[in-house]
């Protein structure tokens, strides 16, 4: 889980290391979660697509408790 709570920026680098790792962690059944941020930050993700890929939460907690939720 990533709580971008901080994070006021975003480069494309940035991002990109996002997309590397994503499918390695998938392959070993895990997963990364998004969570807290700012609508300016969100809108640069939601720009790219990537709430199609990670789910992006408001805040950390949620995010935790989408971890413990039964797979569907």
């Amino acid at each position: 889980m990533v709580n971008c709570r901080d994070l006021t920026y975003i480069s494309s680098a940035g991002l990109g290391v996002f997309m590397a790792y994503i499918e390695d962690v998938r392959r070993n059944k895990g997963d990364i979660k998004l969570s807290n941020m700012s609508p300016k930050v969100f809108n640069v993700f939601d720009l790219l697509g990537f709430p199609l890929l990670y789910e992006i939460t408001d805040d950390e907690g949620e995010a935790i408790r989408k971890f413990q939720a039964p797979a569907k």
